[in-house]
């Protein structure tokens, strides 16, 4: 049987090592080049540095052990300069991945490559929405603003950013957030929801009502997705606090029926204001 060539020699060795070979006449592994990190994570509009290593076998002190760096997939996906830093594009590029190559300028039949992965803006939202349910709010922040940096203006992240603003006690932060998202998409339920918290924050009973109807109006059944512990009896309370506030007892006494139905309560009655309130009281813990 012939014994294998070569090329198949030099095959095997970059399947199972990464590391490419060249053609070195009767020693097919005169050549090689390697790049650390083979693999990187870098967000759109960061750098990531990487190294190439050329070897020759045996030693020649006079073989060239520079390499040219490129972005296989051009510009599109990032540039790398000539001493092997890459930068990512400044927003989302078409694809999520990126691969810089080193080609040696002494064999430039030998080369080595490394992947790149572009963290996507939806990618980004997921990883904030999972640290804002574990309450690791600093951690969310930073991945919607990421996100936003990759896709300035997306909708999910200035979400995010605006309970992550209204969790931190940033009350401003959050109406910004919240208010963009509602330019962006008038009937986004989770924004209303929002801004009902950060009147109520900010003890303004007219625009706790204002918010609540505005909310109830586009989801009746309203339940916050990123906390089971937010629905629409907890709107009902803040509203039925600021109605009773605001002394619109027929108003209080409506969220009232549907927060705790058979109440019993005449709003008419003299009685009402503090019996009305005694009863929020009591429904506090469980809404």
């Amino acid at each position: 049987m012939r014994a294998p060539g070569i090329a198949f020699a030099c095959g095997v060795l970059a399947a199972a090592s990464g590391i490419a070979c060249g053609d070195g006449g009767t020693d097919p592994f005169a050549v090689t080049v390697s790049i650390a990190p083979p693999a990187a994570d870098v967000k759109v509009g960061e750098t990531r540095q990487f190294t190439a290593t050329v070897n020759r076998t045996p030693d020649d002190p006079d073989f060239v052990r520079t390499v040219t760096w490129s972005v296989v997939e051009g510009a599109a996906q990032g540039t790398v300069d000539a001493d092997g830093l890459y930068r990512a594009p400044a927003s989302e590029p078409p694809a999520a991945t990126a691969t810089v190559r080193a080609v040696s300028d002494g064999d430039p039949t030998v080369s080595a490559t490394a992947g790149i992965h572009i963290p996507t803006a939806a990618e980004l939202i997921d990883a904030g929405w999972q640290a804002f349910e574990s309450g690791g709010y600093t951690v969310a922040e930073a991945a919607f603003d990421d996100a936003l940096t990759a896709v300035p203006g997306a909708v999910e992240a200035l979400l995010g950013r605006g309970w992550v603003r209204l969790r931190l006690g940033d009350l401003a932060g959050a109406r910004t957030a919240f208010n963009a998202v509602l330019d962006a998409d008038s009937e986004y339920a989770d924004a209303r929801a929002g801004l009902v918290l950060v009147e109520a924050g900010e003890d303004d009973a007219e625009a706790v009502l204002a918010a609540g109807e505005a909310l109830l109006a586009l989801a009746p059944d309203y339940a916050f997705s990123h906390d089971a512990d937010y629905t629409v009896s907890d709107v009902r309370w803040l509203m039925a606090r600021a109605a009773l506030d605001a002394g619109d007892f027929e108003a209080v006494a409506g969220h009232l029926d549907a927060l705790a139905p058979g109440h019993g309560l005449d709003p008419a009655a003299a009685s009402f204001p503090e019996d009305a309130l005694a009863l929020l009281e009591s429904l506090a813990a469980s809404v």
